[in-house]
């Protein structure tokens, strides 16, 4: 029994879509979150301080 090479057929120069779209909008979301976090700690600090005034 021989063994005889196969011919593999061309390259295909074609990459594989990453779904960096959703990459983008999980890190928009997350920092939308954060600021809100931080703006819902601060806003009656703030207030607080306009109201002592």
């Amino acid at each position: 029994m021989s063994s005889q090479p196969v011919q593999q057929g061309e390259a295909k120069e074609q990459l594989a879509e990453t779904g960096t779209s959703g990459t983008a909008f999980l890190l928009i979301g997350s920092a939308t979150m954060i600021a809100g976090g931080v703006g819902f700690r601060l806003m009656p600090r703030l207030i607080n301080r306009a109201a002592a005034a």
